[in-house]
């Protein structure tokens, strides 16, 4: 089942249909399992040419070239295609049918890579100006900073690409359409255990319930999604040489450079490199609050996709005991745990949900959204969630409760935000299962983060942020 993706899709299919002149040329990228080879294959279903499917391997670029010549041969009928060994001189009697053929080469890094008599680029560069329109080279892969770099100003492909994709998991609100029946507090809880990746949300039995699934995905060493993780996802991170050590301690929340540095007895120059590296691959983020902007000392890192931070967080710590004593002894030592980890990742939830109805209706006092962080004498204080305006800041406290927010925590939590020593433009709630009762200030509910129409016109927002002026 494939969901969602329109737009990709009708991009795609809009440049293959392109009739310029030239060989049209596709660069896709986004990280292991997002979905990149399944959006392709969809869009090649409506396409009535020869679709040659190569997924590149890390062996030489000669065997590689071996390979697409066998597949190409098989795609086409052409059997003599198998015995070509030059790839521009493959890609020419391609052309030379007059057919319409779509070329893919999936994880091309490794094709790249594998040529070591200069760079394998300026291959594709030749076909994309010499070749006919008839000819689609789609580039697709999940080593992200190799991928960008294919289009950067000083490589040969620079200007060739009609189309550049970089595909992300999906969001909260995309991926609760692989669990529609569920309510919005178990769409949260899903989504802040499960996160985004396409591969892992096929894999959910949401009737079956959070439990069910953590114990059967995450808790049994033989299941699909927990090889895939170990054998796949975390084996190309390991790359990195710190990577593990790093993403065991950002585990359990963000951190800063020096907090990393400290724990593992590292220089924070270390730390930043190897951080760096992660981030480039799309594997830890950055953080900023924004009040300090400029201020590189305050800068977090955290783990970027949900799963891995889940599974960083409560998986790998307790394998011993998983191995031991089984899913249902380790169940019982993480569930308070995993509680605390999915309220945490509804304040997510709630600046994702701000964001999307924002760029539906950037007519909205809105300057920028993220944490508020200082040190005070007393204590370090931050807010989770707060929007920047035109005069001053809008804090929402973010309430993941097992019942509707009572009136006197409601009211306390006022005073308190209230109280804050910063310039304050509004207060405002995000309580997944609502309120008591209601008030005149913004009470964002569970059915509104899940609310089409809500997301689409930002109503709701509009009415306590305002307009920009």
């Amino acid at each position: 089942m494939f969901i969602g993706r329109e737009k990709e899709l009708n991009q795609i299919t809009e440049v293959i249909k392109e009739k310029k002149g030239k060989a049209k040329g596709i660069l896709v990228w986004g990280v292991r399992r997002c979905g990149k080879s399944t959006l392709i294959k969809e869009a090649m279903k409506s396409f009535d040419g020869a679709f040659i499917n190569m997924e590149c391997a890390e062996v030489s670029a000669e065997k590689n070239i071996e390979m697409f010549a066998s597949i190409s041969a098989e795609a086409t009928g052409m059997e003599y295609l198998t015995y070509i060994k030059d790839f521009t001189q493959l890609l020419k009697l391609l052309d030379q049918t007059g057919r319409e053929t779509v070329v893919l080469l999936d994880e091309y890094q490794f094709l790249k890579d594998g040529y070591s008599q200069g760079n394998f680029d300026s291959f594709i560069q030749i076909a994309l100006d010499t070749l006919s329109d008839n000819i689609t080279i789609i580039l697709c892969g999940s080593y992200i900073s190799v991928m960008k770099g294919l289009a950067a100003y000083s490589a040969p492909l620079y200007g060739r690409f009609s189309l550049s994709i970089e595909l992300q998991p999906f969001n909260y609100y995309e991926a609760s359409s692989f669990y529609p029946s569920l309510e919005p507090r178990d769409k949260v809880a899903f989504w802040a255990v499960f996160g985004g990746l396409p591969f892992v949300l096929e894999k959910l039995v949401p009737e079956k319930g959070l439990e069910w699934n953590i114990k059967t995905l995450l808790l049994d060493k033989s299941s699909s999604v927990y090889i895939i993780l170990t054998e796949t996802l975390l084996k190309e991170i390991f790359k990195i040489e710190k990577a593990e050590e790093i993403l065991r301690f950002l585990g359990n929340g963000k951190k800063r450079n020096r907090d990393i540095a400290s724990s593992l007895n590292l220089s924070s120059s270390a730390v930043a490199d190897e951080c760096k590296r992660l981030y480039e691959m799309s594997v830890i983020t950055r953080e900023v609050p924004i009040n300090t902007k400029d201020d590189r000392k305050k800068t977090f890192y955290s783990i970027k996709d949900n799963l891995i931070r889940f599974f960083y967080g409560y998986i790998l710590p307790e394998v011993y005991f998983l191995n031991s004593f089984g899913a249902d002894f380790v169940w019982e030592k993480i569930k308070d745990g995993v509680a605390t980890f999915i309220s945490r990742k509804f304040e997510d939830v709630t600046r994702d949900f701000i964001s999307l109805c924002i760029r539906n209706n950037p007519t909205i006092d809105f300057y920028d959204i993220g944490t508020y962080w200082f040190d005070s004498k007393e204590e370090n204080i931050e807010y989770d969630v707060v929007i920047k305006q035109s005069n001053g800041y809008f804090i929402i406290s973010c309430k993941y409760l097992s019942s509707p927010l009572k009136d006197k925590l409601r009211e306390e939590e006022k005073e308190k935000m209230k109280k804050a020593n910063i310039p304050l433009s509004g207060i405002g709630f995000a309580s997944v299962l609502g309120y008591e009762s209601p008030d005149d200030i913004l009470l964002i509910t569970g059915e509104d983060l899940y609310s089409d129409s809500e997301i689409k016109r930002g109503r709701k927002l509009e009415k306590y942020l305002g307009k920009r002026k």
